[in-house]
């Protein structure tokens, strides 16, 4: 069977100019870091770092049933979503399980769904499978339009520097047309790493002029570029799970403690009556947590986790934290076993190493 050719970022070009090492991802070819990791990971703790984000899904939904149509298929309200606002929001089946994650941006005219690379298709093919009456149309456009993002507690100055605008009044998942580098844009406020965070959507062609303009304008807050290595590190610090790793549809949506994802309002949705109902009695099995390695290694994913010799749950992901100076993971904890504090067993490479469950996230910029 012939292989598809990798998909390359619009900026792919001044990405390996940069030294970016890629790596492929769902079917896209996308920078895993640029030589090192833990200095990119730092750039963006201290200063404010650049990730292209092209490759995520862009999904343009259209047709004047579109807001009742989503408000029926997502975890979150729709209806009352105003335009130039968003939010965060699951797709579940019938049983409650999580078939994927999103961020749902509202405009006029339409919507625009903002998913992992490895999503896409099956968020559309999913959503289509619905459409029977509706007057709602899907367009995958991922192609089309650009995604770069900065990140860092210098990401507010360097966009107002660029935008000509201070948007630090702007709410998380807000956003709005602005003209950047003499291109069109959308700037969205967002945050992948626990910091303050925007992201740039513009057409592919407009792409390479605004990530060498955002590099040249962030030379005096120390901008860097960083890929998903870094982007790692940054978003378990943040204690944000991502698709595929931490959960998958395997997991229950009260599981991952994703609370922000879930209206308990809005009305029924598919899986709202398992949600609703584990909501009431406050109880799933087991709870997505944070733990903290003692003893600084770093446990391989899907290593169990014991509790006087018996196995009370597993880690998703486990990295060594740049910014905390220890081995830090995610991992579900068993209900009975999932305070703050409780000391654990984790098995790694055929020894015990002691870890403590902990609240996420690890790390938060006080702003």
């Amino acid at each position: 069977m012939i292989k598809a050719p990798l998909e390359n970022s619009p900026v792919f070009g001044q990405q390996a100019k940069a030294g970016a090492s890629f790596i492929d991802y769902a079917g896209w070819q996308i920078a895993d870091h640029y030589g090192n990791p833990t200095e990119e990971h730092l750039a963006v703790r201290h200063g404010v770092g650049l990730i292209d984000l092209s490759h995520r899904g862009k999904i343009r939904v259209e047709g004047r049933d579109r807001t009742t149509f989503l408000h029926a298929m997502l975890s979150n309200d729709i209806k009352n979503l105003k335009s130039g606002e968003g939010l965060y929001a699951a797709m579940l089946n019938a049983q409650g399980r999580i078939l994927a994650d999103l961020y749902l941006y509202a405009s006029q005219e339409h919507f625009l769904i903002d998913c992992s690379a490895s999503l896409t298709k099956k968020i559309v093919e999913t959503l289509n499978q619905y459409i029977i009456m509706e007057k709602v149309t899907l367009k995958d456009e991922t192609r089309q339009y650009a995604f770069l993002a900065v990140e860092g507690p210098e990401a507010i100055s360097l966009v107002k520097k660029i935008a000509g605008e201070d948007l630090s009044y702007f709410k998380l998942n807000a956003h709005k047309r602005k003209n950047l580098a003499g291109s069109e844009a959308e700037i969205f406020r967002c945050s992948l790493s626990g910091e303050q965070g925007f992201a740039v959507l513009v057409e592919a062609q407009a792409a390479p002029g605004l990530w060498d303009s955002l590099l040249a304008e962030g030379k005096s807050f120390g901008i860097r570029p960083f890929g998903r290595a870094a982007a790692n590190t940054l978003r378990l610090e943040a204690g944000i799970p991502w698709y595929g790793i931490d959960m998958d549809e395997s997991n229950l949506l009260p599981e991952t403690g994703l609370e922000h994802a879930v209206s308990y309002t809005k009305g029924c949705y598919i899986g709202q009556e398992v949600v609703a109902r584990l909501q009431a009695i406050a109880q799933v099995n087991k709870k997505l947590m944070g733990l903290e390695i003692s003893s600084g290694e770093v446990p391989s994913n899907g290593a169990k986790l014991l509790k006087e010799a018996k196995k009370i749950g597993y880690l998703t992901s486990a990295v060594f934290s740049p910014t905390l100076r220890k081995a830090i993971a995610l991992g579900y904890v068993h209900r009975n076993h999932a305070a703050k504090g409780t000391a654990l067993q984790v098995e790694h490479q055929g020894k015990k190493v002691e870890a403590y469950v902990t609240t996420l996230p690890f790390f938060l910029r006080n702003t």
